[in-house]
Formats: structure tokens, C-alpha cells, sequence
């Protein structure tokens, strides 16, 4: 059958019609707006979660990274552990050169590959592995070495925080000197309020000083650890080994300054000192 040329749904007609027949109401409009939301608010979160998983992932394989340069440097240097400065002393080599905050070890990456400054350099070549990818500071560097590792510093001064009450507790001066290697962490991310040199302290004497002497009341916090991984911090061990550890309480470490006294018992800040060094 031939229909005429009138017929609704011819081409003549569909010309005729009027452009806003084809446009979507603004009901539509706001139902279609509406699923977008829905949609986007279903997802991102997961996105979200599915970036700090990675940043995460990425900061796990840079401490492992980290921990077997220290494992190899101690392998070409007679067992014994990479050199470990408490403060910057006027430069000196070290791990890894550099004060965080202060010029020109804040804006000078360069020194994290220098082998002339930074030990670990000759078997770790990229800057970024001392950097945790969840750390948003312009700081060239993240992480900080447990202060019982190979302690030194300068001008013939005795190491800070390993004293006192502290020096019932082991330091570590050779790979061998590791009995517990998985136990002993070597690096972890510093919090952003904290860091400075490459040294963590860790007050192992409860008094609160540099020297290990005064009156004992635990605990007192002098480096401060991080808490960007999802309330945690990403530490290496001295056994090769990279771990996340999820605080109890983040919120004891959470806007923290250094050498802070902890009025209250605090698992982490317990669990932080156990895992430092032992008798």
C-alpha cells in the first residue's frame, strides 16, 4: 500500500514539526541530573579508596626498596649497617642527605641521588622511593631510619635518645647485630609536623630527654609518625620486609608536635617502642 505524502510520519511531516518537540523537558532533564548523582556518589568513593590502596602499594614497594639497599650496602661494607646522623651536622654524609624542612635539603632533590652524600644512592637511584605518594607536603622526602640503627653524630657527640634508662636497650651497629630482624623496623613515614633530619627518634628511657636522664614517666612521643594511609604508616623492616601498620588510636598521632608527653597509656605509642629496639 501507497500512503499519501501527508501520512503522519512522512519526511513533509517530520520537517513540519516544531524544533522543542524534540528536547527533553525539564523534568527529564532533572531526573537525568539526579541518576548522574546517584551514579557519581556510588562511585567516587570507591575511586577514592581504590587511589589510596595504590599510593599504599606504591609506599610499600619503596620501603621494601629501601630496606634491601640497607641490606646491600651493609653486604659491600663488612656487615656493618649504613650510617645513621642524628641532626645534619653541618652536612655531613649520611643514608640519605638532606634536613627535610630546611634549605637546601628541602629544595635540593638532587642530594637524595648525590653518592657523595647519600649512601644508600649507589644501590637506590630514584629520589622518589623516600617519598610516600599520600604525603601532599612539598617535602623532598618522607620517610626517617629508627634511631637505634648504626647511631652517630658529629663533633664526637654521643648519639641523642639511645641513652640513660634508654641504654638498657639494644643498638644495632652491623647487619649481624639483627637477632630479631622482623621485629626491628628500619624506616617509616614521618609525619609532615615532625620530620626534619633523617634520624627517628624513638625515647626508649620515658624521661623525655635528649640524654636519657630525668624523672621516668611514659610515654613521651619525639619524633612523630605518620598517619596519611588510611589512619596508618607504611614501615620497612630489617628483615627485607614492608608492612602498614593501622593505629588504634590515630588520633594520638593526628596534628602531634615533637617531643610531646602522652598523658595516658597508649598502645601505639607502645607498640612503636617495642618495635624499635629490646633488651
Amino acid at each position: 500500500m501507497i500512503f499519501p505524502s501527508t501520512a503522519f510520519g512522512s519526511p513533509q511531516a517530520v520537517a513540519r514539526r516544531p524544533l522543542h518537540a524534540h528536547a527533553f523537558t525539564l523534568t527529564e532533564l532533572l531526573v537525568v541530573l539526579a541518576i548522574i548523582g546517584l551514579l557519581a556518589s556510588l562511585v567516587l568513593p570507591g575511586l577514592g579508596a581504590a587511589r589510596r590502596r595504590a599510593a599504599t602499594a606504591a609506599c610499600l614497594n619503596n620501603a621494601r626498596q629501601v630496606a634491601l639497599a640497607c641490606h646491600l650496602y651493609a653486604g659491600d661494607s663488612g656487615d656493618q649497617w649504613v650510617l645513621n646522623v642524628d641532626g645534619m651536622n653541618g652536612g655531613r654524609t649520611n643514608w640519605v642527605a638532606g634536613d627535610a624542612t630546611d634549605a637546601p635539603g628541602h629544595t635540593n632533590i638532587a642530594l637524595l641521588a648525590d653518592q657523595r652524600r647519600s649512601l644508600l644512592s649507589a644501590y637506590l637511584t630514584a629520589p622518589k622511593c623516600y617519598k610516600c605518594p599520600s604525603d601532599k607536603s612539598s617535602y623532598p622526602r618522607s620517610i626517617s631510619m629508627n634511631c637505634r640503627l648504626n647511631p652517630h653524630r658529629g663533633f664526637g657527640l654521643p648519639p641523642r635518645w639511645i641513652g640513660g634508662e634508654g641504654s638498657r636497650f639494644r643498638v644495632f651497629r652491623k647487619l649481624g647485630d639483627l637477632v630479631r630482624p622482623s621485629s626491628v623496623f628500619v624506616t617509616l613515614d614521618e609525619s609532615e609536623g615532625s620530620i626534619n633530619d633523617a634520624y627517628f627518634a624513638v625515647d626508649l628511657s620515658h624521661t623525655g630527654t635528649a640524654e636519657g636522664h630525668g624523672l621516668v614517666s611514659p610515654f613521651h612521643v619525639i619524633d612523630v609518625p605518620s598517619v596519611e594511609h588510611e589512619d596508618g604508616a607504611v614501615f620497612s623492616w630489617a628483615d627485607g620486609s614492608a608492612t602498614r601498620r593501622r593505629w588504634a588510636s590515630p588520633a594520638t598521632f593526628r596534628g602531634m608536635r615533637p617531643k610531646s608527653h602522652v598523658r595516658r597509656a597508649s598502645p601505639d605509642v607502645d607498640w612503636l617502642q617495642s618495635h624499635c629496639s629490646h633488651e
